[in-house]
């Protein structure tokens, strides 16, 4: 690597490093903490599989799984990050090609870069390799060709990573794309929950002879029996191919035309947008200045966003793929939790992907246009009433959506629980706006509205997250708890009640107290969504 790649990315390391440094000692001790239990972990399983490997008594057992533990690496590798729409870090190539540095150099780095994306396969597979050398009974190809198969992941997910970037630019070919592959992630669940089937099971019972060229049947077949030439040059012609396409598209990708793409996107959205004008302007006839004004400005703006409308598409469509089979599957039951309570859970996931976008991180489509509301004449606590009222908007339009997809696909649902489903949410979203009103000031984070393919909370977020969302849902277990104790509706409703009541409670003190952060942190917040990107992006 030269120097020029070498210093852009010491410049990278050296700009996230003073960013770090400001937080606070709580947070960096928090995020450590979290870190060192995820990727201790992980190394722990890469020791475990390692002892595995090296025993000669397992390897009956061992030969039989880890055909279907590699492909499970593959789909790990290519698919969950498409599903979790982060791409991991990677160069911005945009920046870059003002620099004297060679695209050889710049692939480098793109490649190694795509390690981010999955860590924990790379470190359980070379755990898995290190420990094959300690067995007695194995050979080194066996570890090699555990390599070989981590570089054919790695080049072909720096080419995959290149075609969604440029797909994802365009805006129907973005939607249409994200359905699909939500679908196909989906699909295992089916078949297990629905039945396979029958021309599948056949399939599966006497598969073709062609599945076992496959790069993780290789694999396997090299670490646990006698490997031939045929067998290696399957192996490496797959990754010599994966590191053909992977250049071949990230050469595409340094020619690509983003503004283009984005201009045609614009024109498309101008004409949309012309005939539905007479929508976005409905807060401002029903709304009292400025939040009528607010809110329309930011109905118009994230109905533009790429980034919010695959939130909001994912939050439709991945909540009701992933909880119909245990609604309608063949091991379903009306009565069982998930079958009764179908409409309930398909939002309240819709929560959690929506939630960073609307609560956590309310200014984060503004960044450095925040400055606007401290220096106009509008009170900082219309501007969070009006944020808090585009989410209960996009909340409705979500659970509309699901209730009507719904009855068209005659999907058995009580009138009732519908009525349910919509005081549960409307319950549950008033404490997120309470909390999601003090995250928004108290940790802001710039998003970029035009990059979809990027997840724009940081760790400490998610990981806090994950803690906040199971205390905040117990007000609403209690109401469960209390109709499956009493047996009775009127039981759950009037400890539904008072739970509006407690959170309506903590939502007034949650604002004035976000209000009065907002004034004594007002420079902090202003120059944490001022911070750009770097040549060197992640998610």
């Amino acid at each position: 690597m030269n120097s020029q790649a070498l210093a852009i990315l010491w410049a990278q390391w050296r700009s996230t490093f003073n960013f770090t440094a400001k937080a606070t000692k709580g947070g960096l001790i928090f995020t450590a903490i979290i870190s060192v239990l995820w990727y201790g972990g992980c190394v722990a399983g890469a020791v475990a599989t390692g002892f595995l490997m090296a025993s000669t008594k397992s390897t009956p057992l061992l030969e039989k799984g880890l055909p279907h533990a590699l492909f499970l690496s593959f789909l790990y590798w290519q698919l969950f990050p498409v599903l979790m729409a982060s791409s991991g870090a990677f160069l911005d190539v945009r920046r870059l090609q003002v620099y004297p540095i060679p695209q050889a150099q710049l692939f480098r780095l793109e490649t190694m870069l795509r390690i981010s994306v999955a860590v924990e396969v790379v470190i359980l597979t070379l755990g898995a390799a290190i420990g094959r050398l300690f067995n007695r009974e194995a050979s080194v190809q066996g570890s090699l060709a555990l390599l070989v198969f981590l570089l054919f992941n790695l080049f072909l997910s720096t080419g995959m990573k290149q075609v969604l970037g440029r797909l994802l630019e365009k805006k129907y070919a973005r939607e249409l794309l994200l359905v699909s592959l939500l679908m196909l992630g989906m699909l295992p669940q089916f078949l297990l929950m629905m039945g396979p089937p029958k021309a599948l099971i056949a399939f599966f019972k006497s598969p073709p002879a062609v599945l076992g060229m496959l790069p993780w049947n290789l694999t396997a077949q090299i670490v646990f029996r006698e490997s031939t030439v045929v067998t290696w040059a399957v192996l490496i012609g797959f990754t010599v191919a994966a590191y053909l396409f992977g250049r071949w598209q990230f050469e595409l990708c340094l020619n690509f035309d983003v503004e283009a793409a984005r201009a045609e996107t614009r024109n498309v959205s101008n004409e949309v947008s012309s005939s539905a004008d007479r929508w976005f302007r409905l807060p401002t006839r029903l709304l009292p200045d400025p939040m009528g004004v607010i809110v329309e400005m930011e109905l118009r703006f994230l109905s533009r966003s790429p980034r919010f409308r695959l939130m909001l598409l994912m939050g439709c469509v991945l909540g009701q793929l992933l909880w119909l089979p245990q609604a309608v599957g063949r091991h379903a039951s009306p009565t069982s939790m998930v079958g009764s309570n179908y409409l309930t859970f398909c939002a309240m996931y819709a929560l959690l992907v929506l939630g960073d976008n609307l609560f956590w991180n309310s200014f984060g489509f503004d960044r450095s246009g925040t400055q606007l509301f401290f220096v106009t004449p509008v009170k900082f606590q219309h501007v969070l009433f009006a944020k808090n009222i585009i989410a209960l908007i996009f909340i409705t339009l979500q659970m509309c959506f699901v209730t009507v997809v719904c009855f068209v696909f005659r999907i058995p649902i009580p009138i009732a629980k519908v009525g349910e489903a919509f005081a549960v949410v409307y319950t549950f979203s008033l404490f997120l706006m309470a909390l999601g009103n003090l995250g928004s000031v108290y940790q802001p984070r710039a998003v970029n509205p035009a990059q979809a393919w990027r997840n724009s909370a940081s760790a400490r977020m998610q990981a806090s997250l994950m803690l906040v969302y199971p205390f905040l849902l117990l007000p609403i277990l209690l109401a469960y708890g209390a109709r499956y104790a009493f047996e009775s509706e009127l039981a759950f409703y009037g400890v539904l009640f008072v739970d509006v009541l407690i959170a309506i409670g903590v939502y007034w003190v949650a604002l004035d107290s976000a209000v009065e952060m907002a004034a004594e942190k007002k420079e902090q917040m202003l120059t944490a969504l001022g911070q750009g990107d770097g040549p060197v992006m992640s998610s």
